[in-house]
C-alpha cells in the first residue's frame, strides 16, 4: 500500500497573486486536493486559504483526505491539522523559501510562526490619566497606557483603495469623499448595507475581489484606535480627507456610526454599530441608516475572484 504523502503547490500569475493548493495522496485513496479558492497577494495568503480549505474538507469527510493506516477519522483529521498548519509556517517565508532548518525546525517553531502570522492587535493607547482626567505618567499604574498589551497597531495601504490590517490579516476597503460608492457620507439601513454597498463592491469585483463582506463587531472594533478621537482611528484610516478626494488620495473616517453584520440577541430588530467619534459601541434599530465599511479575508474564506 502506497504511504500517505502531502505537496504544496504554489502557482504565480501575473498580477492576479498566488494560488496555493495542498495536495494529499492517503492509502487506498487517488490523490484528493484542496485548492486556495482566488488568487492572493502572497504565498503566504494563498497557502493559508488553501489550508484552510483543506481543513474544512477533512471536517465534512475525513476518509477523503488524510487517512492513515489503522487511524481513526479523528486521528486523520488532527493529522491532517498538524500538516497543514506546518504548511502555512513554511509558505511564510519571503517568497515561500524552505523555513529555515527544514520543517523539523518549522514545527519546533510553529506557535511562534502562527503568533507571527495574527496577532490580537493593542488598542493603540499610549497615555495614562488619573481619576480626574489629568494626563500622569503611565510608570507602575497598570493602565493600558502602561502595558499597552497585544500588537503594536500596524497596516498597509495597499495602493488600490484598501487597506490591510497586518496583525488581523483583514483587508478594509477605503472610504473618500468623492461621492462614488466607497464616500464616506452615505448611509444604509442594516439590511441595504448588505443588498446595496457590499452588494455593489462585489459586483464590481472591488480591488479584485468578489467576497466583500459586512465586518462583525469585533472585527470592525480591531481598527480602532483609543489613543485618538473624533474619529478615533489610526492615520492610515484618517489622512488628507478633503472634499472631493478619491481613495487613490485620500483616507476617510466619519465620526460616526457604522454597522457590523452581528445582530443584537436580546432583540435582532437592532444590530450593533461602532461610533468612531468616541470608540463606543452601541445598538440601532436595522430600518435606520448608519455608514459601512466593508472588509475581507480573516477566517471567512468564502469566494476570492
Amino acid at each position: 500500500m502506497a504511504r500517505q504523502g502531502f505537496a504544496l503547490q504554489l502557482t504565480s500569475y501575473d498580477a492576479r497573486g498566488w494560488r496555493a493548493t495542498f495536495y494529499v495522496t492517503g492509502m487506498e485513496h487517488s490523490p484528493t486536493s484542496a485548492t486556495g479558492t482566488g488568487w492572493e497577494r502572497t504565498p503566504w495568503h494563498a497557502t493559508q486559504r488553501a489550508a484552510w480549505e483543506a481543513l474544512r474538507k477533512a471536517e465534512e469527510n475525513p476518509p477523503m483526505i488524510g487517512r492513515l493506516e489503522m487511524t481513526t477519522k479523528l486521528q486523520g483529521f488532527i493529522g491532517l491539522t498538524a500538516t497543514a498548519a506546518v504548511l502555512v509556517c513554511w509558505a511564510g517565508t519571503v517568497l515561500a523559501q524552505p523555513f529555515p532548518g527544514g520543517l523539523p525546525q518549522c514545527r519546533k517553531q510553529l506557535s511562534a510562526c502562527q503568533a507571527g502570522a495574527q496577532a490580537f492587535p493593542a488598542t493603540g493607547q499610549t497615555t495614562c490619566w488619573n481619576s480626574a482626567g489629568a494626563v500622569i505618567s503611565c510608570t507602575g499604574t497598570g493602565q493600558d497606557g502602561d502595558i499597552q498589551a497585544g500588537a503594536v497597531l500596524s497596516y498597509t495601504d495597499n495602493g488600490d483603495g484598501t487597506i490591510t490590517d497586518n496583525n488581523t490579516g483583514l483587508t478594509w476597503e477605503k472610504k473618500s469623499l468623492d461621492g462614488t460608492i466607497h464616500d464616506q457620507n452615505t448611509i444604509y439601513t442594516w439590511i441595504d448595507a448588505f443588498a446595496v454597498h457590499v452588494a455593489g463592491l462585489n459586483a464590481i469585483a472591488f480591488a479584485g475581489h468578489t467576497d466583500w463582506r459586512l465586518p462583525n463587531v469585533r472585527e470592525l472594533r480591531s481598527i480602532l484606535n483609543y489613543e485618538k478621537f473624533g474619529p478615533a482611528v489610526s492615520s492610515v484610516f484618517n489622512t488628507g480627507c478633503v472634499a472631493g478626494c478619491a481613495t487613490a488620495a485620500c483616507s476617510c473616517t466619519s465620526s460616526s456610526n457604522y454597522w457590523s453584520s452581528t445582530s443584537f440577541a436580546p432583540d435582532p430588530a437592532f444590530a450593533w454599530f461602532v461610533d468612531f467619534s468616541g470608540a463606543t459601541l452601541n445598538r440601532d434599530g436595522k430600518i435606520q441608516a448608519n455608514r459601512v465599511r466593508a472588509v475581507r479575508g480573516g477566517s471567512n474564506l468564502g469566494s476570492s475572484q
